[in-house]
């Protein structure tokens, strides 16, 4: 009864209750994703210096006097990975300098790919944390998106005796069963632990990320993409897609690479020898990096150099500058496989494909590589396509 009238309840169909619930979850659903997306990236872009110190292809005996240096003149993110093999060497300088206290170190590490299967992760995360003598890492990324079979290790014993974590074995050793998805539960798991403060990424191309983030069930989002990124590899589409999603791009190799260069390949700086006129052509490229929105891993062993590459953060290019620049992409990579398999272009092929067909070469067709653990669809690609569908000119950011 209502103000002396009788009111008749009428029962509100089923199919409306369930429908209202489910928008009401996918709302919220979505909305906390977008939060928390946007929260991780503006957490870790605040956080982060924008110009690492890389230590790939950096010697053990290399090290203490590299790093020292870098940190003496400023560097402040140093990234590491278990397959540079020096991991232990570089925990040992952190530990014993007393330049910088460790809160306001950014330490970045990576996944090597034998310990993609969710239990395994948090293993080879401690044995990271060992080697480094560090409680916790501020950044951790997925290396590789491609799983390798298992390989013991002691999480407690500092160092490798050998290289057999980073041996593919000519692909014999790559892991069919394991999926990206399933490597990024363990990667969250470690995040819930308090071992790592952020997770990402590296070297997955951007169908494979987009799939990823297709997941309703991720509770982390990656707050970072690393990937090799320069004016001969701009990949300005991927750097699009990242920005609209709130994650990070972080550039190695901006200077184009010395370490795996062939005889024959072209020479970054220099083509930029008469492009710049703001810096040398390394502060050049670096400075395009970081104008794009992106940061970058830089590597030298020489002090001057490194000095050099850190002074590029105040530098600011003209638009003449820019607009060469622009005209410099070509696609090209230097981090590319090797063998049989050299013919694959990555810039239309990704990792997962490329693993099912280096399957398909040693199985003959017996087995297949999940991406995420389910077969891809047309409606994936087109999914992605339309994903993309605004970020279809090829300018610069």
């Amino acid at each position: 009864m209502v103000l002396g009238r009788t009111v008749t309840r009428q029962r509100i169909p089923a199919s409306l209750v369930v429908l209202a619930l489910f928008i009401g979850s996918s709302l919220r659903w979505f909305t906390m994703m977008a939060t928390s997306t946007t929260a991780a990236a503006a957490a870790i872009s605040s956080v982060m210096p924008k110009i690492g110190l890389g230590t790939l292809l950096l010697e053990r005996q290399q090290v203490r006097s590299t790093l020292l240096q870098a940190l003496e003149l400023g560097y402040r993110r140093i990234d590491c990975a278990p397959v540079y093999f020096n991991e232990d060497v570089i925990g040992d300088v952190l530990k014993e300098q007393t330049i910088v206290n460790r809160k306001d170190l950014f330490i970045v590490s990576k996944l090597a790919s034998p310990f993609h299967k969710q239990e395994h992760v948090e293993l080879a995360l401690r044995k990271t944390l060992t080697d480094l003598r560090l409680d916790y890492l501020d950044l951790y990324l997925v290396h590789w998106p491609i799983a390798f079979h298992y390989v013991p290790i002691d999480p407690t014993k500092r160092g490798f005796e050998n290289e057999d974590i980073d041996d593919s074995d000519g692909g014999k050793n790559i892991d069919p069963a394991v999926s990206l998805l399933e490597t990024w539960r363990g990667m969250e798991d470690a995040v819930k632990k308090g071992l790592v403060k952020q997770i990402g990424l590296s070297n997955v191309p951007g169908k494979l990320l987009h799939e990823l983030l297709l997941w309703n069930d991720l509770e982390i989002k990656p707050a970072v993409l690393q990937v090799e990124l320069h004016p001969y590899l701009q990949q300005n589409r991927l750097v699009k897609y990242c920005m609209q999603r709130s994650i990070q791009i972080q550039a190695y190799s901006p200077l184009g690479t010395p370490g795996y260069k062939e005889d024959n390949e072209p020479v970054l700086l220099e083509d930029l020898k008469d492009i710049a006129t703001s810096g040398t052509p390394a502060q050049v490229a670096i400075a395009w990096a970081l104008q794009r929105g992106t940061s970058v891993v830089v590597k030298s062993t020489s002090k001057a150099h490194l000095k050099e590459n850190m002074e590029a953060v105040d530098i600011v290019l003209t638009d003449g500058e820019t607009n060469k620049i622009a005209e410099l992409n070509r696609n090209y990579r230097f981090f590319r496989p090797k063998g049989k398999l050299l013919l694959l272009h990555f810039d239309t092929l990704f990792y997962c494909f490329l693993a099912n067909l280096i399957i398909l070469y040693k199985t003959g067709g017996d087995q297949r590589v999940p991406c995420l653990a389910r077969q891809r669809t047309e409606w994936q690609d087109d999914h992605y396509n339309n994903a993309l569908a605004s970020t279809q000119q090829d300018t610069i950011l």
